[in-house]
């Protein structure tokens, strides 16, 4: 019981369900809801670690994947029965958000609520020894980060929290993986407003329109 989190539903059996709670308590169904059991076998990283709602997120090339982190990142390769790390600890600010790519299920990436970006282009094979590329955004609290619809070098990233400097911005693009970002904003009258935002998108049918969605709409 308590406050909800994020919640994953198997893409080839829809009966098959994990729903989060605060500080990553995870349960899944097997029975469409009817009845839940804790699967965090193998997760040993204490709940402290993880952010009030961690990060959560399946891989949609492979139903059985799934991802979190707390202050280091975790897999599970077989629906949530077993958990291992595939990283080392990478930061003490704990992950706030996580996703793997649509075009490619080795590059994972996840950020931190302080700005920070790790990313891996092999993280189905990573361990708790592997190293993962960094780079930063803007000091703020990273509320989503997505993959463009059509292009794998492409990605945008939504920040929770107001601006802290002038050069902030509330969404932010990379066209090189990860390897760098830029703020998508805009300016003058039709820039975003200085509120949170929290969800971004890319329309597959529409390669120019990006939707994101925060406190103001």
């Amino acid at each position: 019981t308590g406050d909800g989190g994020r919640s994953v539903i198997d893409s080839l059996d829809p009966n098959i369900l994990y729903v989060a709670a605060q500080l990553f308590d995870l349960d899944k169904s097997v029975d469409g809801g009817g009845s839940f059991r804790v699967s965090l076998r193998g997760l040993t990283e204490p709940k402290s670690n993880f952010a009030f709602v961690a990060p959560f997120a399946g891989d949609p090339n492979d139903s059985r994947r799934l991802w979190t982190a707390g202050n280091r990142i975790w897999t599970s390769a077989n629906s949530a029965d077993d958990w291992v790390a595939a990283s080392p600890q990478l930061t003490v600010n704990n992950f706030t958000a996580i996703a793997v790519s649509p075009h490619d299920s080795n590059f994972v990436i996840a950020r931190t609520r302080a700005g920070a970006v790790f990313r891996n282009a092999q993280a189905r094979t990573a361990s708790g020894t592997t190293s993962w590329e960094r780079s930063d955004v803007r000091n703020g609290w990273i509320s989503s980060i997505v993959f463009d619809a059509l292009d794998k070098q492409t990605l945008y990233a939504t920040v929770g929290s107001f601006k802290r400097a002038a050069t902030d911005a509330h969404a932010y693009k990379s066209i090189d993986a990860g390897a760098s970002w830029s703020s998508i904003d805009g300016t003058g009258n039709s820039a975003l407003p200085d509120a949170p935002f929290h969800t971004i998108a890319s329309n597959p049918d529409n390669p120019a329109m990006v939707v994101a969605g925060g406190d103001l709409g």
